[in-house]
């Protein structure tokens, strides 16, 4: 079989391939060797350069591959990168000449008939990914289509428990099964003394990654379907009771806790509620705290601080909600936000970045800095300790309030409304709406257990 170049040359088939030079400045070179291929790191990614000479002038193309630029995932990245060097050479082997990177690979101009799909080894390349590789590249997949504080909590379980954990071992996203994962999920609880709902955590990341894989054919099953999961399991939480509340409140006025414990047991506010709390949320005159968004924790972006980072969405959409306060609780705000801008003014290398929060820490060297979800989980715990309380959960002082109202007498169906559940049960169906009376009879309610005025 013989082709011919522009100039009229025949040229031989495959074994004998070869490019003809001529007067247009065309490179002769055997067995496409003009073509170099490499692969780049850009920006953290891995990226193919493609280079070859053409009328004397060298020229390069860069393709994505879409994989992080990690050692692991170097070998994918190289095959894919000869793929691509072997389907441009094949290319020039059927025009019979040297093609030209600005022209030869532009997409041609639609013609009236049907084109062939074009086919890709992209299947077989993503298939052939060692599967902590794979959860790798699915997360960054994944970055601009979730929320941010979605992607951060995917991140920290995926890049910090179940990507390191397969790294350890030769297993390739096709050859993953069901054993295996049901053996990760009893060694990481073996190891970390986790409890079952965190294991379906990881499993529901991987069998959603999983998922992705089948849908698009690059696996034939989802090995995720066939794992036996650990028995959910069903939480009771821990409450105080109105004296053990009082106790807590007065031993937390000598600490820098006071105001977020005191908000969650009037309020019954979530942790990340609490602390994404601003001055601007409250309005003194009509006596309203709203509840407009959450503190986020482990926040990689450039608009994070310290990791932090407020977000104008709540857990759901009836998360973003006001509550009705009472006179009592507006004199103790008014009273801390004072005592902030004594501190500010007194304190020396006091930070102010965080000024518009109301929960700051209050001492040096931190003093002016937001309190972090994760340090006030750590500095409620240590404070339990110190007092003599029982441990519970911050988050269940929400419970505790529930707990307590209800033992008051306020309906079921008021006390959701001050929650912030999304859930309406059939209780609140019957109800109907709160009136704005009954909110701040609940908070009320509270205020006067915790000052001791019942």
């Amino acid at each position: 079989m013989f082709t011919k170049d522009f100039n009229g040359t025949n040229l031989t088939d495959a074994q004998d391939y070869d490019i003809i030079s001529s007067a247009d400045g065309c490179c002769k070179k055997r067995n496409g060797e003009n073509l170099k291929a490499r692969l780049d790191d850009q920006k953290g990614k891995w990226y193919i350069v493609l280079d070859h000479t053409i009328y004397g002038k060298r020229q390069r193309k860069t393709i994505g591959t879409g994989l992080s630029a990690t050692e692991e995932n170097r070998p994918i990245a190289e095959r894919m990168m000869q793929s691509k060097k072997a389907e441009w050479e094949a290319k020039e082997m059927k025009t019979g000449h040297i093609l030209d990177f600005n022209i030869d690979d532009k997409p041609k101009a639609a013609k009236s008939e049907k084109k062939t799909f074009p086919k890709s080894d992209v299947q077989k390349d993503i298939a052939e990914m060692q599967f902590s590789g794979y959860m790798d590249f699915w997360l960054e997949k994944k970055r601009n289509t979730i929320e941010l504080s979605t992607f951060s909590s995917y991140e920290y379980n995926i890049r910090g428990v179940i990507v390191p954990y397969f790294s350890q071992y030769d297993v390739k996203l096709k050859e993953i099964n069901a054993y295996q994962l049901e053996q990760f999920y009893s060694d990481i609880k073996e190891e970390r003394g986790i409890k079952n709902e965190t294991i379906r955590r990881y499993h529901a990341l991987i069998k959603s990654a999983l998922k992705d894989a089948y849908f698009k054919d690059i696996i034939v099953n989802n090995p995720a379907d066939k794992v036996t999961l650990p028995k959910k399991e069903k939480y009771y939480a821990e409450t105080y009771s109105e004296d053990q509340v009082y106790k807590l409140i007065n031993y937390a006025k000598e600490t820098g806790l006071y105001i977020p414990i005191l908000l969650a047991s009037i309020t019954a506010m979530r942790r990340s509620e609490v602390l994404g709390l601003r001055w601007k949320d409250i309005d003194f005159d009509n006596k309203l705290l709203y509840v407009r968004g959450q503190l986020k924790d482990r926040v990689k972006t450039e608009d994070a601080i310290d990791g932090l980072l407020w977000e104008p969405k709540g857990k759901t959409a009836s998360s973003l909600r006001g509550i009705e306060i009472d006179d009592t609780l507006l004199d103790i705000l008014k009273t801390e936000k004072e005592q902030q801008k004594e501190r500010a003014e007194t304190i020396p290398d006091y930070n102010s970045e965080w000024s518009d929060y109301i929960c700051l820490r209050t001492k040096k060297p931190n003093a002016g800095k937001i309190i972090k979800p994760n340090c006030l989980s750590q500095m409620y715990s240590k404070m339990l300790d110190d007092c003599g309380m029982p441990h519970i959960r911050f988050h269940d002082l929400r419970h505790t309030v529930t707990k307590i109202l209800h033992e008051h007498g306020v309906p079921i169906e008021k006390i959701q409304k001050l929650l912030g559940h999304s859930d309406i049960q059939t209780t609140v169906n019957i109800y109907g709406h709160l009136k704005t009376t009954s909110e701040r009879a609940c908070v009320s309610t509270m205020t006067n257990i915790i000052t001791g005025s019942m």
